[in-house]
Protein backbone atom coordinates (compact mmCIF):
# COMPACT_ATOMS: atom_id res chain seq x y z
CA UNK A 1 0.00 0.00 0.00
CA UNK A 2 1.31 3.49 -0.64
CA UNK A 3 0.23 6.70 1.09
CA UNK A 4 0.63 9.86 0.97
CA UNK A 5 2.04 11.37 4.03
CA UNK A 6 3.02 15.02 2.72
CA UNK A 7 2.40 17.44 -0.04
CA UNK A 8 3.76 20.57 -0.98
CA UNK A 9 4.06 22.84 -4.19
CA UNK A 10 7.24 20.80 -5.11
CA UNK A 11 7.07 17.63 -3.59
CA UNK A 12 4.88 14.74 -2.94
CA UNK A 13 5.99 12.46 0.23
CA UNK A 14 5.03 8.85 -0.34
CA UNK A 15 5.22 6.07 2.30
CA UNK A 16 5.09 2.08 1.43
CA UNK A 17 3.33 0.00 3.39
CA UNK A 18 5.01 -3.70 3.60
CA UNK A 19 5.38 -7.07 5.69
CA UNK A 20 7.33 -9.51 6.16
CA UNK A 21 7.93 -12.46 8.33
CA UNK A 22 10.67 -10.94 10.23
CA UNK A 23 12.88 -7.89 10.90
CA UNK A 24 15.52 -8.75 8.51
CA UNK A 25 13.23 -9.88 5.87
CA UNK A 26 11.39 -6.63 6.32
CA UNK A 27 14.84 -4.33 5.78
CA UNK A 28 14.81 -6.52 2.68
CA UNK A 29 12.10 -6.00 1.09
CA UNK A 30 11.67 -2.40 1.82
CA UNK A 31 15.14 -2.06 0.54
CA UNK A 32 13.79 -3.41 -2.60
CA UNK A 33 10.89 -1.47 -2.48
CA UNK A 34 12.74 1.77 -2.51
CA UNK A 35 14.97 0.69 -4.95
CA UNK A 36 12.22 -0.34 -7.21
CA UNK A 37 10.16 2.82 -7.05
CA UNK A 38 13.46 4.64 -7.87
CA UNK A 39 13.42 2.97 -10.99
CA UNK A 40 10.24 3.36 -12.03
CA UNK A 41 10.36 6.51 -11.74
CA UNK A 42 13.78 6.83 -13.12
CA UNK A 43 12.66 5.02 -16.78
CA UNK A 44 8.94 6.52 -16.48
CA UNK A 45 9.28 10.25 -14.94
CA UNK A 46 12.44 11.18 -15.02
CA UNK A 47 11.52 14.90 -14.99
CA UNK A 48 10.02 14.19 -11.65
CA UNK A 49 13.26 13.41 -9.68
CA UNK A 50 15.20 15.72 -7.86
CA UNK A 51 18.44 17.22 -10.12
CA UNK A 52 20.88 18.96 -7.90
CA UNK A 53 24.24 19.73 -8.75
CA UNK A 54 26.74 20.54 -5.96
CA UNK A 55 30.61 21.71 -6.40
CA UNK A 56 33.21 21.49 -4.27
CA UNK A 57 36.00 24.24 -3.76
CA UNK A 58 39.31 23.31 -2.60
CA UNK A 59 41.08 25.29 -0.64
CA UNK A 60 45.09 24.98 0.37
CA UNK A 61 46.10 23.75 3.45
CA UNK A 62 46.40 25.62 6.28
CA UNK A 63 43.82 28.15 5.43
CA UNK A 64 40.57 28.86 6.44
CA UNK A 65 37.10 28.62 3.83
CA UNK A 66 35.89 31.91 3.73
CA UNK A 67 32.12 30.56 3.83
CA UNK A 68 32.78 29.60 7.57
CA UNK A 69 34.31 32.96 8.78
CA UNK A 70 30.73 34.42 9.51
CA UNK A 71 29.97 31.85 11.73
CA UNK A 72 33.53 31.96 13.64
CA UNK A 73 33.00 35.65 14.40
CA UNK A 74 28.98 35.19 14.92
CA UNK A 75 30.38 32.25 17.78
CA UNK A 76 33.07 34.41 19.23
CA UNK A 77 30.75 37.24 19.55
CA UNK A 78 28.37 35.15 21.16
CA UNK A 79 31.21 34.38 23.71
CA UNK A 80 31.96 37.90 23.92
CA UNK A 81 35.70 37.56 22.60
Amino acid sequence: MLQVTDATANAIQLRALVDARDAGAAWDLRCQVREKLIQFLQEKYPHGLPRVRTEFQEFPAGSVNPSSQPLARAASIKRGT
